[in-house]
């Protein structure tokens, strides 16, 4: 199932930067690009789960603050070492010209696959964490 919930109002976030929000234990990170455009993803960095908002938004990337690894918030896409896992990304919308509203995910545990008799969440890399909510 899939919700828009409000995130923040539009001018909360300066050109070519980012905001923290957190939302049903989670936390998310929405940027407003420099051609003015607005995009969310997971907040912590897929290295280290340090917070993606305090870190250096420049053009259409985000470098985290402790390690400097860099994403593409536009397409979540990990852009430099020491990251090397995607962050996950989420629609956006601005309504009423004020209100930026994300739309969110939810996936059910119960849902998530197994690799043969084998649970996903126990498979290096996998991070049962990102689908709980």
């Amino acid at each position: 199932m899939m919700s828009w919930i409000e995130a923040c109002k539009a001018d909360d976030i300066s050109n070519e930067d980012v905001r923290r929000f957190d939302h049903g234990g989670k936390t998310y990170a929405v940027y407003r690009s420099p051609d003015d455009k607005y995009y969310a993803t997971d907040g912590l960095c897929t290295h280290e789960k340090i917070h993606l908002a305090d870190g250096l938004v420049m053009d259409h990337t985000i470098e985290c603050p402790k390690h400097n690894g860099r994403f593409d918030y536009t397409t979540g896409a990990a852009k430099g070492a020491p990251v090397c896992i995607n962050l996950k990304t989420y629609p956006v919308k601005v309504e009423g010209g004020k209100d930026l509203k994300m739309k969110r995910q939810r996936l059910d545990l119960h849902l998530v696959p197994f690799f043969g008799d084998y649970p996903l969440s126990k498979i290096s890399g996998f991070d049962i964490e990102r689908y709980k909510h």
